[in-house]
């Protein structure tokens, strides 16, 4: 999870590797923003795969969030 500043907006990926059981948890390639007011899941084209122990950083360089690291999850 990271603070996107371009788009004044939290972004969300990932989840647990359990999938979307019926304590709520996400699954591990779920993509969601924070408005500071609601949740709304995105379905983007492209996404990374999913991942487990990623981290994310805001680069004001290029006005991008970048999602690094972490391993590979089944």
């Amino acid at each position: 999870m990271g603070y996107d500043a371009a788009t004044d907006t939290i972004l969300l990926f990932g989840g647990s590797s359990s999938g979307r059981a019926p304590d709520g948890r996400l699954d591990l390639a779920d993509t969601w923003t924070w408005d500071g007011s609601i949740w709304a899941q995105l379905q983007p084209a492209a996404a990374p795969s999913p991942r487990d122990r990623a981290a994310t950083v805001y680069d004001a360089a290029t006005g991008q969030l970048l999602l690094f690291g972490g391993t590979e999850a089944r």
